[in-house]
């Protein structure tokens, strides 16, 4: 094909569109301009005892009735029977056909056109055939053909609907179609991007129906949710689904951007459901996230009990762009899955210049590539929660942070359960439970359990029962027992509060410090016999007389000792100022 021809934009196994025993497949290339500019082609590969056989290429030209720019093969679904003659038909999307979208259903046998589908209501831009599927709904018989319109505007502007045309001996027609629309549906939902009939989810003998909306706000701007309807006789109730949002509602996380139905993951006779989130943050910025939901009596739980993320940080990665169901490739009777990461970012070497930098040298500069990746979920037992513990071992399936050495620094063993996996079990678990005590005093913070370190925030981070006593982190107290604010330093203490009677050390140390008038820089008292200023040695007295017998006995010498005299006389009798310390020095 042609470089634009986007061929593997959709891929499908369509079960056995001949007849002759074997599997065949369909990919889609969107892009081809095979017989009008991006009127889009279908090649099918038929199987054989050989492998592949192939490819037929289905095109608008002819394939009866596509148009130019259609985009078909934008979406294909297969392995459904629409017209009861037992033999698999394949269903082609093309959001772009008449400006509005349309579906093709290919017939098994000759692979020819047997229905075009449309909507009754077609708007420029509506998008249908964006998303498609097909199954037996109401267990007539005959599949039903199931398509997303993403942009459709009745609820509003790119609100998004899905239509359901009912199949039949002459197969789907367009005039038995039912129109869905979210109850809540605001502008801007892209309800129908992505559905699945993920098999019988509530148990009672129906085919259900699981319908993406990743933009839809909640919490979180474009956190994305889904919408279940259950199956039955009279169809699809379109007034009674179970809507689930993002289990963690991040601005962007899109849930709801694919979905697959897995069949029984944990036995219980009912399917369960897989829907990624290539935006939610698990491991990284937009590294996504794949959630694993039963079904119920109820059609759905509501609440994830699995939640599935590439096990290296990956930032970007958009683990969970795509999903899809592989069945039991292992053949141990457990269904397996795989995810897409459209954003996976592999380390690559560089050659060329030997600069240095990073723009191509052969200095051993790496740089990550985007490719794209999926990872196959291959597994061993019935194991709900994905934690590696199967459900017979596990105390707690429907918990992964729940089995058997989860906690391996308290246990390699024991059952204990670690949701903030510092390694430490939590304490806090009923005394009669499969589920062993462990030691941790917080597990919902990684920071705080028997080897973490204490620190000044008013908890016990060490679980030792105390709170920041023997803190890392905490301050040096002094004493100041006199209170002139200097402290005796020779007595230190270290706590988190400052303790009665102590402050911060200061810089010098008060020599006496049960005396308010003794200090660093107080004022000294020269021939007291005390060292009021903590220089280390009183002021002698002499020091002042000698400068006096000095001087000369002239009658302007006497009057200066006489000043001298009266000098002195005034400096004793004025009281003395304290000398606070600087702040530098508090």
């Amino acid at each position: 094909g042609a470089a634009v021809d986007n061929l593997g934009v959709a891929v499908a196994g369509v079960g056995d569109l001949n007849g002759d025993g074997y599997a065949d497949i369909a990919v889609g290339a969107p892009g081809s301009d095979a017989v009008g500019v991006q009127a889009g082609a279908v090649y099918v590969w038929t199987g054989s005892a050989d492998g592949p056989v192939g490819p037929t290429r289905l095109t608008p030209g002819d394939a009866g009735g596509m148009a130019g720019s259609a985009l078909s093969g934008s979406t294909i679904a297969g392995m459904v029977d629409v017209d009861g003659d037992g033999l698999s038909d394949m269903l082609v999307g093309g959001p772009a056909q008449g400006s509005s979208g349309a579906v093709w259903v290919v017939g098994g046998g000759d692979l020819s056109v047997i229905a075009t589908l449309t909507a009754a209501d077609p708007d420029a831009g509506d998008a249908l055939g964006n998303a498609v599927a097909g199954g037996d709904l109401d267990g007539d018989g005959y599949a039903e053909v199931v398509v997303g319109a993403p942009n459709d505007d009745q609820a509003g502007t790119n609100a998004g609907a899905v239509y359901i045309f009912a199949g039949g001996s002459g197969g789907p027609s367009a005039s038995s179609q039912v129109k869905i629309i979210a109850d809540d549906a605001v502008a801007a939902d892209a309800f129908g991007y992505a559905l699945t009939l993920a098999g019988d989810m509530d148990g009672d003998g129906f085919v259900d129906l699981a319908v993406g909306a990743y933009l839809v706000d909640g919490s979180a701007d474009q956190q994305g949710a889904i919408y279940v309807y259950a199956g039955s006789a009279d169809g699809v109730d379109a007034s009674a689904a179970v809507k689930v949002d993002a289990p963690d509602p991040l601005p962007d996380a899109f849930f709801g951007i694919s979905l697959a139905g897995l069949g029984d993951l944990d036995g219980d006779g009912r399917a369960d459901l897989l829907v990624g989130a290539p935006g939610a943050s698990a491991n990284g910025i937009s590294s996504g996230a794949a959630y694993v939901f039963l079904g119920s009596a109820d059609l759905l739980g509501t609440a994830a009990a699995a939640k599935v993320a590439p096990g290296e940080q990956g930032s970007g990665f958009r683990y969970g762009h795509c999903v899809a169901s592989t069945r039991d490739m292992d053949g141990n009777g457990v269904p397996d899955f795989i995810v897409g990461a459209s954003g996976y970012a592999r380390r690559s070497r560089h050659t060329g210049d030997d600069t240095g930098d990073d723009t191509g040298d052969d200095t051993g500069d790496s740089s990550a590539d985007v490719t794209g990746a999926a990872w196959l979920q291959l597994l061993k037992c019935r194991d709900v929660d994905l934690d590696g513990a199967c459900a017979n071992d596990d105390c707690d399936d429907l918990d992964a942070n729940t089995f058997p050495g989860a906690a391996e620094l308290d246990s390699a063993i024991s059952c204990m359960r670690d949701q903030d996996g510092d390694g430490y079990g939590d304490m806090d678990v009923a005394a009669d439970g499969l589920i062993v005590a462990g030691t941790d005093c917080d597990d919902t913070d990684a920071d705080r359990n028997p080897g973490a370190t204490e620190r000044c925030d008013g908890l016990d981070d060490n679980c030792d029962g105390r709170v920041d006593i023997g803190a890392r982190d905490a301050p040096v107290w002094a004493p100041d027992a006199d209170g002139d604010l200097w402290t005796d330093n020779d007595y230190q203490q270290q706590s988190c509060e400052a303790p009665d009677g102590m402050l911060t050390p200061t810089l010098s140390r008060d020599c006496d410090d049960s005396d308010p008038d003794i200090y660093p820089g107080a004022t000294e008292i020269a021939g007291d016999g005390i060292d009021q200023d903590c220089s280390g040695a009183d002021l002698e007295a002499d020091t002042i007389a000698k400068k006096g017998c000095c001087a000369t006995a002239s009658s302007g010498g006497s009057w200066a000792w006489l000043l001298a005299l009266v000098l002195l006389a005034w400096r004793r009798r004025r009281p003395f100022a304290r000398f606070l310390p600087t702040s530098a020095e508090v």
